[in-house]
């Protein structure tokens, strides 16, 4: 017969039993409701984890709008669309036991209860390598597995936000979703800046010679509009050089140098100027845009 300090530990055992049961329930509740918690399109999959996220302003994402493949010795979809804006990443690892089709299905089923475009969609090696899918497009290296356990689909949402899904399974069993959504994000004109008839649009500097050389005109323009309006900053996205992705990166990044150097000397705040170096990852798309330039975004910070 227990007296009754030994009833008493017991209970309290008990009790603190009960209680870390309770508190490992909340845990795994919050974890598959974290995607909501933290602003995603839709629930994630059920007691699926939330591994990675991420927000940002971005001058050009490449929406996938056709399998891998390689042109002219790069890899990059056969289709694709450059949107500039709002870029919201999420990387939910799913449960064990569970397909990566099952999760595909899942998200494709909430897509179903929105307004939306589908523009393309892919599984198995019709997608082409999922080695591609993860490091060239996504680069996210986990998201490496097998191309048979592949699936991709892109959409417009009626909201005006785009939204390209992939779910694979790795060698190991392990399944992963990934979800980016761009909210695009409206440039303000600058209307005293002429670049010539193509620069209606698009604002850039044509590298001749291997020297880019920004239009003082341009230049000036740019430098009010920031003094204007302090929220906003200027984007240099270089793209085109030669070889390689890592040695037309290098140039391209000469490129940016030299024209945030005039950006900066002409009095635009070094802080609010932001760089990225493209290289050959972005051909162009129009005959009107020189491949070797720097592009010159305003957006908000």
């Amino acid at each position: 017969m227990l007296n009754t300090r030994d009833g008493r530990r017991q209970g309290l055992c008990r009790r603190l039993r009960i209680g870390g049961f309770l508190l490992a329930l909340l845990a795994s509740v919050e974890s598959a409701r974290a995607g909501e918690v933290q602003g995603a399109p839709f629930e994630p999959y059920l007691h699926s984890t939330l591994i990675e996220q991420s927000a940002g302003i971005v001058p050009e994402y490449r929406l996938a709008l056709g399998m891998m493949k390689k042109v002219n010795g790069v890899i990059v979809p056969e289709e694709f669309k450059f949107i500039a804006g709002e870029l919201s990443r999420y990387t939910y690892r799913i449960p064990d036991g569970h397909r990566s089709e099952d999760a595909f299905r899942y998200y494709q089923s909430m897509l179903q209860r929105i307004a939306h475009t589908e523009l393309f969609q892919c599984s198995g090696r019709r997608c082409g390598s999922s080695n591609h899918w993860a490091n060239t497009q996504f680069g996210i290296a986990r998201l490496y597995g097998l191309e048979r356990e592949q699936h991709y689909l892109a959409a417009q949402i009626g909201d005006g936000r785009w939204l390209a899904l992939y779910a694979v399974q790795r060698g190991n069993k392990r399944v992963f979703v990934h979800l980016d959504v761009i909210s695009p994000v409206s440039q303000p004109e600058v209307s005293a800046v002429t670049d010539g008839p193509r620069s209606a649009k698009r604002l850039f500097v044509e590298v001749i010679g291997g020297i880019p050389t920004p239009d003082d005109a341009v230049v000036e323009a740019l430098r009010k509009e920031m003094q204007r309006s302090p929220a906003l900053k200027l984007w240099l996205v270089g793209y085109g050089g030669q070889g390689g992705v890592v040695t037309s990166r290098q140039q391209v990044e000469a490129w940016i140098d030299v024209v945030a150097t005039k950006m900066i000397t002409a009095g635009v705040d070094a802080a609010r100027v932001e760089r990225l170096a493209i290289g050959v990852l972005g051909p162009v798309q129009s005959r009107d845009i020189p491949s070797q330039r720097v592009e010159l975004l305003l957006l908000p910070d």
